[in-house]
Formats: C-alpha cells, structure tokens, sequence
C-alpha cells in the first residue's frame, strides 16, 4: 500500500519520511500541494490515477495533475456554500461528486 505525505520541513520545504515497522521500511512520496486556504478535510486520486482532488473547509475543490513535473493545480472549483467534508470520483473520472 502506498502512503500519501502531505508535509514540510522547518522551511516550508518538501520532506521524505521513512515509513514501516520492522525490516520492512517504505519511503512515502512528499507531494506539496499549495492553494487551500484553511483545513483540507479530504483527498482523493481520480480513477484513472491521473489527477488529485483536494477539498476542505475552505469551500474549495482543488485539480491536481499527478504527472505533471510541478504538480500544477489545474482547476479550481469555488461553487460550495460551506466546507466540503468529502469527495468521490465517478468511475469514469468525469465528475467529481460532493
């Protein structure tokens, strides 16, 4: 299984952590995702695997493309009237339901 890791260091620079317990140790990738203003309350990787949604209280659902080399957030959705608790991809990875 593979562990997202939202985090920085000291800097507010990416970081890579060790994670696993015993002789099994596993590296978590370190994606930095920048644009949310307040608390993320979910994130969830669209069916395909090639984008990202982030949503939170901020009443914003954010578009990540995985693939690309910055990480770019390719959409920003503003049409919530309250914070967003969570989200789910339709299979196809058309829509993004909330």
């Amino acid at each position: 299984a593979m562990e997202l890791m939202l985090v920085e260091d000291d800097n507010n620079n990416p970081k890579q952590e060790k994670r696993g317990d015993g002789a099994r140790k596993l590296f978590a990738p370190t994606i930095q995702c920048r644009g949310h203003e307040g608390e993320i309350h979910t994130v969830k990787f669209s069916q395909c695997g090639d984008y990202l949604a982030s949503a939170g209280y901020d009443k914003k659902i954010m578009l990540w493309k995985v693939f690309d080399p910055e990480f770019k957030n390719v959409v920003e959705l503003n049409a919530h009237k309250n914070g967003i608790l969570d989200i789910c991809w339709s299979l196809d990875s058309s829509k993004i339901y909330s």
